[in-house]
């Protein structure tokens, strides 16, 4: 997981994990002390001495996963609204489908927490969008719990060398995901409202940001089919 600040979240997260599982966080630059206290928790930290935003912040927790040994690598942000109990869900899904690379969590089909109107009305559209786009048939791209199956990731890394914006990736790593044939698969979960602090992605910006990720991931991949 990646953490900016989340430093009144991070020992309810980190506490409901499952035993067993090893933990990475990645501290992209926080000034609460969220990278002492994971640590303090039994976390591996990473920390980022400056914000670089969540797009790399995830390439640093995928590849310290990688070093880690991990086989299958799950996402959960760090702001306490994915319910890491579910974690053995996402191991199990793909452990007993071997043709499936990632699989991806579904707020839509699960249950919501209460957006924001504006991302209310418009997540569906760019949802309706990348589907269009990549053929996946999945209902929420933009959730951050997923699970990614390592001897796929390691086959692909190199989409994740160039971003538009680095806080506004999944967008593009689902566009680059669908050039390179990988498979995705999606399960519910549950959602619920963060209890401290606030997202940094911003409502009209956040819709703004990721029409242009969509449109400039369009272009860079039909130039490298082009080549």
């Amino acid at each position: 997981m990646e953490v900016l600040n989340e430093r009144d979240n991070l020992p309810e997260v980190l506490d409901l994990i499952p035993k067993g599982y090893e933990v990475v966080v990645v501290n992209d630059g926080s000034s609460d002390g969220s990278g002492e206290l994971a640590r303090e928790l039994g976390a591996l930290v990473i920390d980022h001495p400056i914000n670089l935003g969540q797009g790399i912040a995830f390439v640093s927790g995928i590849k310290g996963a990688m070093m880690a040994g991990a086989d299958i690598i799950v996402h959960i942000d760090g702001d306490g609204q994915h319910d890491p109990r579910q974690i053995p869900q996402f191991v199990d899904y793909l452990n007993e489908r071997p043709k499936i690379d990632v699989v991806v969590g579904s707020r839509r089909i699960g249950s919501n927490e209460e957006y924001p109107l504006l991302r209310k009305l418009f997540l569906p559209v760019f949802n309706g969008i990348i589907r269009w786009i990549t053929g996946y048939k999945v209902s929420d791209y933009l959730c951050g719990f997923r699970a990614y199956r390592v001897s796929s990731l390691k086959r692909v890394m190199h989409i994740f060398d160039e971003y538009y914006n680095a806080q506004y990736n999944a967008t593009e790593m689902f566009i680059g995901f669908s050039s390179e044939g990988l498979r995705i698969a999606e399960i519910p979960v549950d959602v619920k409202p963060r209890k401290s602090g606030n997202s940094y992605k911003g409502n009209i910006k956040y819709g703004v940001n990721i029409l242009i990720a969509i449109y400039l991931s369009l272009n860079r991949w039909n130039r490298g089919k082009k080549r």
